[in-house]
């Protein structure tokens, strides 16, 4: 297949939280199954990556025709698409500026766009999250009389149900969708324009990051409002677990650690932990439990939990320090 996957942020080039580690690591598993995967982003302002110019072309969105710049870099062999409009995107962070609902507006119409300079027609686009879910959109609307576009399949990923990319109603109106879509049935969300929810309805399929949180976003304690919405499309919802990148994540290579091992050999990773102890200034307790984490320390990771229990327990015993 031809896949485009479409991404606010992918890995090394742009980098917030996981998604980006998705996008930069899903595109080339799947190249390597034997696809022909593309992603696409914007080129913001951070992003210095050597880029190969394609040409312009024509977005039409807020009542006028922007000339963006098409470029083209690449990740771990996969081609990327970079989508340079100074005005909305040439700035150092990714995300949290007051027109956050203009920029990635803007990054979903030219997501198709962009089509027709770089002479590739893919047999789906794979949109990720709010940033790029109103391609979906555009897709099935303003593109729908396009022979060209016709054949196009669209899956929405949502990796955070959370954030849904929630806009004024003047969001709406410069981006161009027609105005019978603003309904509870469309993009319309409490009178405001929801990006996600857009995404969930215009989409063919619909995935999330683990059959559990699939089940889990149906329900109204996860469903941040949209879990009604989500039951009604039950039928194109399904859950498909997150994996690693065992290029990078592999303990029998990896030289960030202080010793290597393997399947055969996981008792010397007792070497680590005692590193890990003295490098951060832990006593050395081989028969200690160190706990790492990774995480956004918000209730979504479950810190609501854990730091009660941290902390309950800290009057029990004292905590290695």
């Amino acid at each position: 297949m031809k896949i485009l996957f479409a991404s606010a942020e992918a890995y090394p080039l742009a980098k917030v939280g996981g998604l980006g580690d998705v996008a930069g690591s899903l595109p080339k598993a799947l190249r390597g199954l034997g696809h022909d995967v593309r992603i696409v982003m914007p080129k913001y302002g951070s992003i210095s990556a050597s880029s190969e110019s394609l040409g312009m072309f024509s977005v039409a969105i807020g009542g006028a025709d922007h000339e963006a710049r098409l470029r083209k870099s690449s990740i771990d062999g996969v081609p990327v698409y970079l989508v340079d409009f100074t005005p909305l995107f040439d700035r150092p962070k990714v995300y949290e500026y007051p027109d956050d609902g203009q920029r990635f507006a803007f990054f979903g119409r030219s997501v198709l766009d962009l089509l027709p300079l770089a002479d590739w027609w893919p047999d789906a686009v794979h949109l990720n999250d709010w940033h790029s879910a109103l391609a979906a959109a555009y897709l099935k609307t303003t593109f729908a009389a396009d022979a060209r576009y016709r054949g196009i399949r669209c899956l929405l990923t949502i990796h955070n149900l959370q954030h849904q990319g929630l806009f004024g109603r003047e969001v709406f109106d410069w981006s161009g969708l027609p105005p019978e879509i603003w309904n509870p049935d469309g993009v319309e969300f409490y009178g405001k324009m929801n990006f996600l929810k857009a995404g969930i309805v215009f989409a063919d399929r619909v995935t999330t990051v683990s059959p559990t949180y699939a089940t889990e976003i149906q329900t109204p304690e996860y469903g941040y409002g949209l879990d009604g919405l989500l039951r009604s499309r039950a039928s194109k919802l399904s859950g498909v677990l997150n994996g690693i990148d065992y290029d990078v994540w592999n303990p029998a290579t990896d030289s960030n650690l202080a010793r290597s091992y393997t399947r055969s050999s996981v008792q010397k990773k007792k070497e680590n932990k005692t590193a890990l102890q003295r490098e951060v200034g832990f006593r050395e307790e081989p028969g200690t439990p160190l706990l790492g984490i990774v995480s956004r320390v918000t209730e979504q990771k479950g810190f609501e939990v854990l730091i009660p229990a941290i902390l309950t327990e800290s009057t029990r015993a004292p905590i290695s320090s």
